[in-house]
């Protein structure tokens, strides 16, 4: 059985990826990264259920961390649709130019 600290009240600082790296990509890896970050978004989520599960957060501390995800997901969904609807209109451009 794995033993998990209480929390010792520290933030966990979030670091960054260079988002230039990130412009710099083709759109199909930019729609990977982005499905990347949705998927780890979705992985906290589920911690944070687990969290609340083993007692380290109650109901309502879990409620308001899964609404404050929620428009992030949204976003990232949307981004995600933006950036693939870019690659086949790009792709359609090519195609139509051959």
């Amino acid at each position: 059985m794995v033993s998990y600290p209480k929390s010792t009240g520290q933030q966990f600082l979030l670091h960054p990826i260079s988002l230039k790296e990130v412009a710099r990509t083709s759109y199909k890896d930019q729609a990977h990264f982005t499905q990347t970050a949705y998927g780890s978004l979705m992985e906290a989520a589920c911690q944070f259920e687990v969290a609340k599960d083993l007692g380290f957060i109650d109901v309502l501390q879990l409620d308001d961390i899964l609404n404050r995800i929620a428009p992030l997901a949204d976003k990232l969904s949307a981004l995600r649709k933006s950036q693939l609807n870019r690659l086949v209109n790009k792709l359609s451009t090519i195609n139509s130019k051959q």
